[in-house]
């Protein structure tokens, strides 16, 4: 009887002791911040913390594309780091560019934001009789978080660059996504 006692004693103490330093944040496990959704035309980033060798694995492979592919933006503690990329705000994701807006705001978060590529069937130009399936109008009394900028549409030539860009980061970004595989 003595035996079970003592064992039952140990695991209820060392159940209790997992279970208070499980949810203090600074022994919990690092958090990589929101996953990455990876589609076939685009890398959609709200806010992950992407490890510095894959940031510079990145970087080397980004060199190598048009900035306008791109745009992704840095954090360090919540101040924002040099952005990279010059891709169309209209051509950004919605949910993602607000999820980024949220963690810019957070004096804690570290961590990149933003999209790489852009699907196809988004018309990021703002030339009369375009249309977009983004409403970026700027009526009186509304705000944005995306500038409307005057400029060409993607080329296929664009849209197959994109394509070959999250081709190529994939195998870096993957371990940050949710599912782990391609959508």
């Amino acid at each position: 009887m003595k035996p079970q006692f003592v064992t039952l004693k140990f695991i209820a103490v060392a159940a209790v002791t997992f279970a208070c330093f499980g949810t203090f944040p600074a022994f919990a496990a690092e958090s990589t911040g929101d996953p990455v959704t990876i589609e076939k035309d685009r890398i959609l980033i709200p806010g992950t913390n992407i490890s510095e060798s894959d940031q510079r694995a990145m970087n080397a492979i980004l060199a190598q594309y048009d900035k306008s592919l791109y745009k992704l933006k840095g954090y360090v503690n919540g101040k924002a780091g040099k952005q990279q990329g010059t891709l169309n705000d209209a051509a950004i994701d919605k949910a993602t560019a607000a999820r980024a807006a949220k963690h810019a705001k957070d004096p804690h978060f570290s961590g990149s934001t933003l999209q790489i590529g852009f699907t196809a069937n988004q018309d990021i130009s703002k030339k009369p009789g375009n249309t977009s399936n983004q409403d970026i109008s700027n009526k009186p009394g509304t705000t944005t978080n995306q500038d409307v900028v005057n400029g060409p549409s993607p080329t296929p030539h664009d849209a197959s660059k994109a394509r070959e860009l999250v081709k190529r980061l994939t195998p870096i970004l993957r371990k940050y996504s949710k599912s782990q595989s391609t959508r």
